[in-house]
């Protein structure tokens, strides 16, 4: 079975612990950043629906998705359960926080970090599940990503962009043509207030990413409303 709970939502951190603590096969706990979070059916998201199909009569899985929502930016689920795994390790802890991990009745087997996406990542998630659920064969090691001689060790390959969207700035704002200027600023300070990188500096690095690149725009959108309205 495969659980989706949602960074947003205000019991996420009981509800994984719930989970945690009720599952009664191998469990895979998986954070889902927020770029994979609009996917149409996130139990479909590889690759743990593989997962689901080869081995769910012993995994049991749990994703945790960040929306990228302002409502969930100061939770931290998956780095609360790394600290109630790990006590005093924060190497391990720190593990979890950012990518995944494996629990059996309760007790961590493995912390598997994140390199990329979680596709990206199968094969050490796979490397990982072999050597907890007999019957799981370990990956070759010429799939390793990084080890594959067809792959440039000097020049990652691209990672796949999509164009960006071609909203005004006062959508950014969230105002309409038209405002006063002292609107827009006010606008555009309650929403610097929201997103400031100095507030997420102690969360991971996907929080960092949305908070500077959302300030940014911000900052660029009140620039040029300023302009048009001065």
């Amino acid at each position: 079975m495969i659980h989706v709970l949602y960074i947003a939502d205000r019991q996420v951190k009981p509800k994984l612990f719930a989970l945690v603590g009720a599952a009664r096969k191998l469990l895979l706990v998986a954070g889902v950043p927020p770029y994979q979070s609009g996917a149409a059916n996130l139990r479909e998201l590889q690759p743990f629906a593989t997962f689901e199909k080869d081995f769910g009569d012993a995994l049991e899985q749990v994703l945790v998705v960040d929306e990228g929502k302002v409502e969930g930016m100061w939770r931290d689920p998956m780095g609360d359960l790394g600290e109630a795994l790990y006590p005093g390790n924060a190497s391990a802890a720190a593990t979890v926080a950012r990518g995944y991990c494996l629990i059996d009745r309760g007790q961590p087997v493995a912390a598997v970090k994140r390199y990329g996406t979680p596709k990206e990542d199968e094969w050490f998630l796979l490397d990982a599940l072999s050597s907890c659920l007999p019957g799981v064969p370990r990956p070759h090691l010429s799939q390793r990503p990084g080890k594959n001689p067809k792959r440039s060790k000097s020049v990652p390959p691209p990672k796949p962009t999509t164009p960006p969207l071609r909203v005004s700035p006062y959508q950014v704002l969230g105002v309409k043509p038209g405002c006063t200027l002292a609107e827009a600023k006010k606008a555009y300070r309650a929403l610097l207030v929201q997103y400031h990188p100095d507030k997420v500096a102690h969360l991971a690095e996907e929080f960092k990413a949305l908070a500077e690149t959302r300030t940014h725009d911000i900052t660029q959108a009140w620039q040029a409303v300023q302009r048009e309205l001065k």
